[in-house]
């Protein structure tokens, strides 16, 4: 008998034991997680968000086949998913770390949605001018010269500034293209024109010819009358474009600001420090 209470009480034993526990714990711990990582419950919330995502998909609800057919597609989803996650695919496959970050930046869209009020809205526009001016017009006369005329239509440049009458060459003109355009934008000009041109009839002086300017057809002379600044406009004409510029804006700051502080949760170690350095990710 002291011999038995001896053993037990030896540290060996003791040691023993314990390992012999841990161990059988270890395994029914790790069947529980495995019989509840196979075990896939379809609860009818899952159902009814089935039919829900069916109807906004084709606009009524699905017959009884084609509801067992979204239980199929769902059921093998998660078989497929739980297989892949068993294999350790989510730590390993790019397109998976893509698709996981793509779902946290959709769920910091969701958090990071705000509301502006109207003077925000006002004090942006007054901050971003350029972004909501509308464009500048112009109106514009011009005489047209076939691209291998450019010597011609210098020497009726220097005609025109000689006060030579214009109506002599009411010729030089082009079919598609009209002689005179009346308070036209910049790339209403362009499609007509193209844009090298359009960029260079907005930079001309006005009230006098000048030229000679390409365009997509061949050379002009231009004859500027009126170049309009474009304007700001009142904010309740470009209410919604404003608004949804600040909230992207706001949006992009905000998402910024949850990665940073997600960022300094974690350490960042590059093998080759001589090439790479923390803190650029």
């Amino acid at each position: 008998m002291n011999k038995i209470v001896h053993l037990l009480k030896h540290p060996l034993f003791i040691f023993f034991l314990l390992g012999t526990g841990m161990y059988v714990l270890y395994v029914l711990l790790g069947r529980y997680v495995e019989n509840n990582s196979r075990k896939i419950v379809v609860s009818n919330a899952q159902i009814e968000l089935l039919r829900e995502d069916y109807f906004r998909t084709w606009s009524r609800y699905p017959t009884e086949e084609e509801m067992q057919s979204q239980i199929y597609g769902h059921v093998m989803d998660e078989i497929f998913y739980k297989e892949a996650v068993n294999m350790g695919l989510d730590k390993s496959d790019i397109a998976v770390k893509k698709r996981l970050r793509q779902l946290m930046e959709m769920m910091l869209d969701d958090y990071s949605t705000v509301y502006a009020t109207e003077q925000q809205l006002r004090e942006y526009l007054q901050s971003n001018p350029d972004k909501f001016r509308e464009e500048s017009t112009i109106s514009f006369s011009h005489l047209y010269f076939d691209v291998n005329d450019k010597e011609t239509a210098y020497k009726v440049l220097k005609n025109l500034k000689d006060a030579s009458d214009i109506s002599r060459y009411e010729g030089y003109s082009l079919m598609m293209v009209p002689v005179d355009f009346y308070s036209e934008t910049m790339s209403n000009v362009a499609r007509t024109t193209g844009k090298e041109f359009a960029n260079q009839v907005f930079q001309l002086k006005t009230n006098e010819w000048q030229g000679p300017i390409a365009s997509v057809y061949g050379w002009h002379l231009v004859w500027v009358e009126n170049i309009e600044p474009g304007k700001v406009p009142d904010l309740n004409s470009v209410w919604d474009i404003v608004e949804r510029e600040w909230a992207a804006e706001q949006k992009k700051i905000r998402k910024k600001e949850q990665y940073s502080l997600m960022r300094q949760q974690y350490e960042i170690v590059f093998e080759d420090t001589d090439k790479y350095t923390s803190d650029k990710s």
